[in-house]
C-alpha cells in the first residue's frame, strides 16, 4: 500500500573554519514497504532553471540508498563503517563522490519516520567535508 507523505531533509556540511552550509528541502511523495524496505519517492525542483529531478530513498537495515534522475543523477549508498563511491551527473560534468558513512539511525512510529546520516564527503578523491543529513518523513492528512 502507498502512503501520501510529506518529506523533509535537512543537510549540514562542515567545511571546518566555520564555514557550514545547511540545505533544508520540503517536498511531497510517497511511501510504500516492500520487501522489507520502505521506499519513498519525491520530487526536487531544481531553483536556477526549475527542472525537476526524481529521490528515491531505499531504506533497509544498516543500509540507505539515494537514487537521483533527472537534471542532475547520482546512485549514493550509505552503509555504516563502510566507504562507497558513485559518480555524480550534473549539468557542468560528471564527478566522483565518495560517502565514507560514520552513523545510520532510523526511528520509525505508525505515521513518521527520521533517518539520519553523518559521513564524510570525497569529490574527485579528496576530502572536502563531514556531513550530516535529517530526513524526516511524516504521513500526509488526505
Amino acid at each position: 500500500m502507498t502512503k501520501n507523505v510529506i518529506v523533509s531533509i535537512k543537510g549540514l556540511q562542515m567545511m571546518g573554519a566555520g564555514e557550514d552550509d545547511t540545505i533544508e528541502l520540503i517536498s511531497a511523495g510517497t511511501y510504500q514497504e516492500e520487501d522489507n524496505q520502505q521506499i519513498i519517492e519525491y520530487e526536487e525542483v531544481d531553483e536556477e532553471n526549475q527542472e525537476i529531478t526524481k529521490v528515491m530513498l531505499v531504506i533497509a537495515d544498516g543500509h540507505v540508498e539515494i537514487r537521483k534522475s533527472g537534471v542532475t543523477q547520482v546512485h549514493m549508498i550509505f552503509e555504516e563503517k563502510q566507504k562507497t563511491t558513485s559518480c555524480y551527473n550534473t549539468p557542468y560534468g560528471e564527478l566522483m563522490m565518495g560517502l565514507d558513512t560514520t552513523k545510520i539511525k532510523m526511528i520509525k512510529t505508525e505515521d513518521s519516520m527520521a533517518i539520519i546520516l553523518q559521513y564524510g564527503l570525497e569529490i574527485n578523491y579528496n576530502f572536502v567535508s563531514d556531513c550530516n543529513i535529517v530526513i524526516k518523513v511524516i504521513s500526509a492528512n488526505d
